[in-house]
């Protein structure tokens, strides 16, 4: 299989692998080059985590072993990342989801108006 990817971001998934499981930069991104390249990749659900951490202390190292040890433990909560194909479809549907409410908001209105 021939790689599309240009030396400098093998070069960047070189220096990440040891260091997976715990990113916040270009993560989506990051994760479909590792997909493309067949590294395991995990996305972590940020507002799961946030309520698992109840420590006082709170730095990176404190939080990368408990990340990790819920991974190997497997209970990390994980978020979806939606397939390349069904991302279009997801769109379409929150900008419809947004136009329902808003219809049903403008209805409302118009209802309270003419009953004043």
């Amino acid at each position: 299989m021939t790689s599309f990817l240009s030396p400098q971001l093998r070069r960047l998934l070189s220096y990440v692998r040891p260091y997976r499981f715990r990113m916040t930069f270009g993560v989506i991104l990051l994760g479909f080059v590792a997909f493309a390249e067949g590294i395991v990749f995990v996305l972590g659900h940020a507002l799961a985590m946030k309520a698992i951490h109840g420590g006082k202390a709170k730095n990176d190292k404190i939080d990368s072993q408990k990340i990790a040890s819920l991974l190997r433990g497997g209970l990390l909560p994980q978020a979806y990342v939606y397939p390349a194909a069904m991302r279009s479809t997801r769109d379409l549907l929150r900008r419809r989801l947004h136009l329902v409410r808003k219809r049903g908001e403008l209805l409302a209105h118009i209802q309270n108006k003419r009953a004043q």
